[in-house]
């Protein structure tokens, strides 16, 4: 009897402290929307002050300009302008400070249901509640305002609110990855915990890298040549060589396991070297020769980067096996050729 009730015991408390999680979840994700939202009423509330002085200005302009006083509405305009600028410098960052104490105290709160499960597993524990409140995040910048029923009501929170959740999102993902590095002295051979860390760092890289990609689709409006995009390549970079060096700990700890090399391709793909990610397909290859879909990528690869033969006896093999893309690889193989001949014309030249 007793072995009976001890598991579902144990599935009770499991359940019991999952529903506690996804409270502080939801708290965690009102108190970031009223917070979001408190900054775009501080800037509406001083865009509407300096509009209605501007207005002032204008409709009582002409006895302003025959009146010693036209100084006065002049110095309030410069002083309100002034207060408002300093206040925008002060709240930004005051506001990168509120995320990091929102996360403590969400992740506080959901510590005291695993701090009886010995340190390891507490660690994981708060490392995994912050990446599901990251996941929680998704998409949440174009639903900031659900009782404005409006088409244009999606597009307008996105474009007030998609910076805070992607400053939100990389506190947390910080903070996860944080809690696993805790855990490397401990297990410093340990696959699950460099696989949890290899995850953690895509998802950060993937996290700069989304907004060009939005940016392209004509989702977000920013300047690629701004400061922020360049903090975010910059971010980029460091986050995908992170990740390629945990996937590269991996691969020497689980040389035989397929899902590593892929993921060491996505990396290399992201970091733009094609010879890394041909060779992370290669090794996929050789453990998987079924795998169509690696076979395709890496045919892209090798007609991409001059190597036209091996590139060829990829798409007779798909061809054979029925794939439904490998009329596709002809596409890069002529484009391969128009570069070969472009090029061919230029040193002619």
């Amino acid at each position: 009897m007793q072995t009976t009730d001890t598991p579902s015991l144990d599935k009770l408390k499991v359940n019991e402290r999952q529903r506690h999680v996804d409270e502080y979840m939801e708290r965690a994700l009102g108190r970031f929307m009223r917070l979001c939202k408190a900054h775009v009423m501080f800037h509406c509330f001083f865009a509407l002050v300096i509009g209605i002085e501007c207005a002032l200005f204008s409709l009582f302009f002409s006895f302003w300009s025959h009146s010693f006083m036209l100084a006065f509405p002049l110095a309030a305009f410069i002083l309100t302008l002034f207060i408002y600028i300093v206040l925008v410098a002060t709240f930004q960052t005051k506001k990168t400070e509120q995320f990091w104490r929102l996360k403590k105290s969400y992740l506080d709160a959901c510590g005291k249901t695993s701090r009886h499960l010995g340190v390891s597993e507490h660690h994981f524990s708060q490392a995994r509640c912050a990446e599901r409140l990251v996941a929680l995040l998704q998409h949440q910048e174009h639903h900031f305002y659900p009782l404005l029923k409006t088409p244009l009501t999606p597009k307008l929170s996105c474009f007030l609110h998609w910076r805070d959740v992607l400053r939100m999102k990389e506190v947390l993902l910080l903070s996860a990855i944080d809690h696993y590095i805790q855990l490397v002295p401990d297990k410093p051979t340990d696959i699950e915990l460099h696989t949890h860390l290899a995850n953690a760092f895509v998802s950060l890289s993937h996290l700069y890298f989304e907004p060009s990609q939005r940016l392209r689709k004509g989702e977000l409006h920013y300047s690629e040549k701004s400061t922020f995009a360049g903090e975010l390549k910059d971010k980029f970079d460091k986050a995908s060589k992170s990740a390629v060096e945990e996937f590269t700990i991996l691969d020497t700890y689980a040389p035989n396991d397929a899902w590593v090399h892929s993921q060491l391709a996505a990396c290399y793909h992201h970091l733009k070297m094609p010879q890394e990610e041909i060779a992370a397909y290669e090794k996929i290859l050789r453990l998987c020769p079924e795998d169509l879909d690696s076979s395709y990528r890496l045919g892209v690869l090798y007609f991409q980067e001059g190597f036209n033969a091996k590139a060829l006896e990829i798409y007779q093999h798909l061809k054979r096996m029925s794939y439904p893309k490998a009329n596709d690889l002809l596409k890069f193989y002529k484009s391969s050729l128009r570069k070969l001949l472009a090029n061919s014309s230029s040193l002619s030249l």
